[in-house]
């Protein structure tokens, strides 16, 4: 016989990560945050280009071609192409580790592929997460740390 009124389920409030490392208020926070990147995307990716490629002279060295010239160009469009792929992964890559893998994987080979290693990519991880964190400090809290954190990460975890 049933009871009436029914018993009201319990009220889950736990908010446990899922297999990315994050949790959902994680990724509602990063996403949220991303939006106020997104309107000054190019201007976000020349600052901080500029930033990381002043602290790591040496990775200049990679965008030479044959004669020793700078390929401006390919410098160019790969700042740009950091924060195009940073998004991508924000917003689809964090829906679950197959979609991130499938991000970061063909990536990371082919940075590997072209001499940069698991020390260069911990460098530009490390710089492009302290630029966001001092970009978006008005609006920092604990959980958006915390995702940055996690998503740069995920993206090391596939350089090992």
């Amino acid at each position: 016989m049933y009871q009436i009124p029914l018993p009201l389920a319990e009220l889950e409030l736990e908010n446990p990560p899922d297999d990315t490392g994050l949790t959902m208020s994680e990724k509602r926070s990063i996403r949220n945050v991303w939006n106020m990147i997104s309107p000054d995307i190019e201007k976000h990716a020349c600052e901080q280009s500029v930033r990381f490629l002043i602290e790591n002279e040496e990775i200049v060295d990679k965008f030479r071609n044959k004669q020793g010239v700078i390929n401006i160009r390919a410098l160019h469009k790969h700042r740009f192409m950091v924060f195009h792929v940073l998004e991508i992964l924000i917003f689809k890559g964090l829906e679950g580790l197959l979609q991130l893998n499938g991000i970061i994987k063909p990536i990371a080979f082919a940075h590997l592929k072209n001499g940069i290693n698991e020390d260069n990519m911990r460098k530009m991880c490390c710089n492009l997460s302290n630029y966001l964190k001092d970009v978006l400090q008005k609006v920092m809290s604990p959980t958006i740390e915390t995702a940055i954190d996690k998503v740069f990460n995920n993206i090391l975890t596939a350089y090992q």
